[in-house]
C-alpha cells in the first residue's frame, strides 16, 4: 500500500487536482474527463510521502461509481494509495456503504479488504461500526484472509468487528 502525496510540479498541479476533486462533487462527469485529458499524467503523480485524498478518495466516499471507474481504469494502483488516517479508498467506500463501489475496488485488490488504517482497522472494522451490513457480507466474501481471522482481527484498542458493532448499536450486522 502506498501513501498518497502530490509529487512535485508545485501549486499548478495541486489545482489541477482541487478541479478534479470538485468535479467528482459537483457530478460532473464531462468536466472531470476532460480535466483528465487536459493533464493525463495527473493520476501518475502520487508518490509516497504526505498524505491527500486522491480522486479516487473523494469519489469513493460521495459514491461516485462513473468517476470510481473512470480512474481505475486510468490508474488501477490508486485503489492501494492511502490518505491522512491511512485510509484506503475501500476503507471510505465502505463506511459510507457504498456497495458497488466497494465491489468495484475490491475486484482491483482483493488484499484490500484486510488494509489497516491509523487505528489498524479494516474496511470490515468500518463497515461494523457504521451498520452496513451489505458491505460487510461482501467484504467476508471477497478477501482472501478466512471468516476466523476477519472476525478476531483487533484494532489498536483490542476491538474486533464485532465489539465495534455491539459498542456503536448496530447489531443487525451481528447477525
Amino acid at each position: 500500500m502506498r501513501e498518497g502525496v502530490i509529487g512535485s510540479g508545485g501549486g499548478r498541479m495541486e489545482q489541477k487536482l482541487q478541479e478534479l476533486h470538485e468535479a467528482i462533487v459537483e457530478e460532473n462527469l464531462e468536466a472531470f474527463k476532460q480535466k483528465l485529458n487536459d493533464v493525463p499524467k495527473i493520476l501518475n503523480k502520487i508518490k509516497v510521502g504526505c498524505y491527500i485524498h486522491t480522486p479516487l478518495h473523494v469519489a469513493a466516499y460521495h459514491g461516485h461509481l462513473e468517476f470510481v471507474k473512470e480512474i481505475l481504469e486510468k490508474s488501477p494502483g490508486l485503489v492501494e494509495v492511502l490518505d491522512w488516517r491511512r485510509w484506503s479508498p475501500l476503507h471510505l467506500a465502505s463506511a459510507q456503504g457504498h456497495l458497488a463501489i466497494v465491489q468495484e475496488l475490491v475486484s482491483k485488490n482483493r488484499d484490500m479488504c484486510t488494509s489497516l488504517d491509523g487505528d489498524a482497522r479494516t474496511p470490515l472494522h468500518l463497515a461494523a461500526m457504521k451498520g452496513k451490513k451489505e458491505v460487510l457480507d461482501k467484504l467476508f466474501e471477497e478477501s482472501l484472509s478466512s471468516p476466523h481471522e476477519l472476525m478476531n482481527a483487533k484494532d489498536v484498542a483490542g476491538n474486533t468487528i464485532l465489539h465495534l458493532a455491539v459498542r456503536n448499536k448496530e447489531l443487525t450486522v451481528c447477525q
